[in-house]
């Protein structure tokens, strides 16, 4: 089914040559250039996939990377570039090619003794008769309804039909105890090789995957509440976690366990508008005022969810190199599973007040996302997404959102309601606002005097016919640099005006370029705990060291700026 799937879908290349070159008048050999690329760079990661393959099995590595053949197809709909284009087919489209061979075989190596070349030829059929049956049908699909919407058509059809083959896939049968041992040709059962199995490296197992779930809890919760509360929260666990654990206090462990809670919190401040609340919205209002128009709350999503997935795999994969675990004297995690299932306990169920705010907030984030995907699927100029647009609007939507919280009753004969008058206005910060306003009459400034032309004009003839995405990067890089000093907010207000102006002068997505600018001063302060309040809380404690904390923050704040400008600005090109 995956053959079928992958390398059916392939063989269409060809196909969509005679629409692109007439629609975009791109050479044929620029557009093959993307074929050929493709090639090598299945090639090349077709090596990690075998690694990856024997470390966290096929069903694993093709579900995630094989599912990047029906992404591209979804993004090469997208495209009005040839970059844009070579980049998707070559790159992302080659490294969910690169699963298609090593992590099957291998499979059908481990399970099958008898008939394995039958077995083989079996799936490698799925080739053949993919090409029989994706050719002709894309043809008629281009005839009928256009080159992109065949792309569409085909990442719909691959990509469950992939997540099927994945799901179907099985490990190695020396992982499966209850399972007969495999046997040699003469029927003698082959012994399991537990060579190098410790009860250390699976208790290290564990807590790999305990801080890989922390560290998921806390960006997803900071990608819908303010990062500041869900980091006190989270803290509280992980410092009972600490004590429990018996940890020095101050050890690599007890620094690897803070800082999965306070970088988390800072990259789920990317994920969605309403994350890090402050900044992002100060990104939207200066683009609006700018550009005249504003980034959709989904598109906002649909472009930053991967690259902050990305960061948490980079985040832990550089905590593995700069600290250490092993702690003598160290209890485990089933040791104290009873004392952590007793504080979850001493929780309580949810109040009636907590389950309302939660409905609320899910409805809010529901309505928030209908205006962006709709204009995406229908096109910004179709009415139903203009109706959407104007009003579902991100600030309407809030508005909505408070309203209900305040006329809901919970207890209709006292009048207490979900939120009351007085809780709402002694929960607003006066300081903040004033802060807020202060900081936006920076760009209005820019704007009214003329200053951002004139400053655009001098900056293009700086730049020169430098690319888009290089003019990107050396902003990004500015922005990143001095977000370390804590001054995110005035970075945005100064940065973010330059970057809409200047791209959009030079040709390049301003949009896109703002998100990546913007997500730098919000999403690469990983450097000192003083970048961010984020980081000031695990700090206080007293419990890591100005060192520990730049041991990683450094190479995660230069590996998050590379993500945001390579993968974030190509990614939001296709999208807004």
């Amino acid at each position: 089914m995956f053959w079928f799937a992958a390398w059916g879908t392939f063989t269409t290349f060809s196909i969509f040559l005679k629409p692109l070159i007439e629609d975009f008048g791109w050479l044929r050999a620029d557009i093959t250039l993307a074929y050929s690329v493709s090639c090598i760079v299945q090639a090349i990661c077709a090596l990690g996939m075998g690694r990856l393959t024997d470390k966290f099995g096929p069903r694993l590595v093709v579900g995630v990377f094989g599912s990047l053949i029906a992404l591209s197809y979804l993004l090469l709909s997208k495209v009005a570039f040839l970059w844009q284009y070579q980049l998707v087919y070559a790159v992302i489209c080659g490294i969910g090619l690169s699963t298609v061979t090593v992590p099957i075989m291998t499979t059908i190596a481990r399970w099958f003794d008898k008939k394995r070349g039958t077995v083989s030829g079996v799936v490698q059929a799925g080739m053949g008769i993919g090409g029989l049956v994706f050719a002709p049908f894309t043809g008629w699909m281009i005839l009928e309804f256009g080159w992109r919407t065949s792309y569409q058509v085909l990442g719909f059809i691959t990509l469950p039909l992939i997540l099927l083959s994945a799901l179907l896939l099985k490990g190695s049968p020396e992982d499966r105890p209850n399972l007969p041992n495999k046997t040699t040709a003469g029927g003698v059962p082959k012994k399991r090789n537990i060579k190098g199995f410790t009860i250390g490296k699976a208790i290290k197992t564990r807590q790999f995957w305990m801080i890989a779930l922390m560290s998921l809890v806390t960006m997803v919760l900071s990608s819908i509440l303010p990062n500041i509360p869900v980091t006190i929260l989270m803290m509280g666990f992980v410092l009972t976690l600490l004590n429990q654990l018996g940890a020095p206090f101050r050890s690599d462990l007890t620094a690897l366990l803070l800082l999965c809670i306070a970088f988390p919190a800072v990259i789920g401040g990317i994920v969605t508008p309403i994350g890090a609340t402050t900044p992002n919205f100060l990104i939207i209002s200066i683009t609006q005022d700018v550009l005249g128009v504003t980034i959709p709350f989904s598109s906002w999503v649909i472009a930053c969810l991967p690259i902050a997935a990305i960061q948490v795999v980079a985040m832990l994969l550089i905590f593995k190199f700069c600290y250490s675990t092993d702690l003598p004297g160290l209890k485990s995690i089933r040791e104290i599973k009873g004392s952590i299932v007793e504080e979850y306990s001493a929780l309580g169920q949810m109040s009636k007040r907590e389950s309302f705010s939660l409905y609320v907030l899910c409805l809010a984030i529901f309505l928030f996302m209908v205006p962006g995907l709709v204009t995406i699927s229908l096109g910004q100029e179709h009415s139903l997404a203009k109706l959407f647009n104007t009003y579902l609007s991100m600030e309407k939507v809030a508005l909505f959102a408070a309203i209900v919280l305040l006329i809901i009753p919970i207890d209709w004969k006292n009048r207490e309601y979900v939120l009351s008058w007085k809780e709402a206005g002694e929960s607003l910060d006066l300081g903040l606002f004033l802060f807020i306003a202060v900081t936006m009459t920076l760009p209005a400034a820019f704007m009214e005097t003329g200053l951002l032309d004139y400053v655009t004009i001098v900056l293009q003839d700086l730049v020169g016919e430098m690319f888009p995405i290089l003019v990107v990067f050396i902003l990004a890089c500015l922005v990143s640099l001095l977000s370390q000093l804590g001054l995110q907010m005035p970075l945005i207000a100064l940065f973010i005006p330059i970057t809409a102006s200047l791209i959009d002068a030079i040709g390049g997505n301003p949009l896109a370029a703002v998100l990546a600018v913007g997500m730098a001063a919000v999403g690469t302060t990983y450097a000192v705990p003083v970048s961010t309040p984020v980081h000031v809380i695990p700090f206080s404690t007293g419990r890591i060291s100005m060192g520990q904390f730049a041991k990683s923050g450094v190479a995660f704040s230069i590996v998050s700026t590379l993500l945001l400008v390579f993968v974030l600005y190509p990614l939001a090109c296709l999208i807004l």
